[in-house]
């Protein structure tokens, strides 16, 4: 039986890294990609000592030269992609009269541009194959309001649209 391979961005720490451990357990190949790498290595080390299949690929998600080229390489290691994960995030707890353009860029360029890109990246390889799955890690603050998070919670609002629109255009 061929084993499912799972994309995770974002998986250094936090959410990205218990998703990758979980989905490990269950019996995929993780790719995990973060901008650390002494953190990815770290948890790939913990994966493969438990007897698990996983590779640490450094990949800065707001970066499309950096997805596309980290596609490859998940490609030439797995085979396939079966699974995105975008989980990768970032945010800055500012009033918005206070948060500065470059960070509005930051949070922007991370959590919504970034997963335009791997999606973007990856979805030719699941529409040629018919079947995957993408998972967009969103918040709760997509859709709730809390002081000093306009551009977190932009971003996140964003994502679930897309999210909406795309399920829409590919499930079929």
């Amino acid at each position: 039986m061929n084993q499912k391979v799972v994309w995770i961005t974002g998986a250094s720490t936090g959410i990205g890294y218990e998703i990758a451990k979980l989905f490990a357990r269950n019996g995929y190949i993780v790719a995990a990609t973060a901008r650390r790498k002494s953190r990815l290595v770290a948890l790939v080390n913990e994966l493969k000592f438990a007897g698990y299949e996983a590779h640490a690929i450094v990949c800065n998600v707001q970066s499309e030269r950096n997805v596309v080229s980290t596609k490859k390489k998940i490609l030439e290691k797995c085979g396939t992609i079966d699974i995105l994960i975008n989980n990768a995030g970032v945010t800055i707890f500012k009033s918005f009269i206070d948060t500065k353009s470059w960070e509005y860029d930051y949070v922007m360029d991370t959590n919504l541009r970034g997963s335009f890109l791997t999606t973007r990246t990856v979805l030719p390889v699941m529409m040629k194959k018919k079947r995957g799955h993408i998972i967009n890690v969103l918040s709760v603050a997509s859709n709730t309001v809390f002081e000093d998070s306009s551009v977190y919670s932009a971003s996140k609002a964003g994502l679930q649209a897309i999210s909406n629109v795309l399920r829409k255009e590919v499930r079929g």
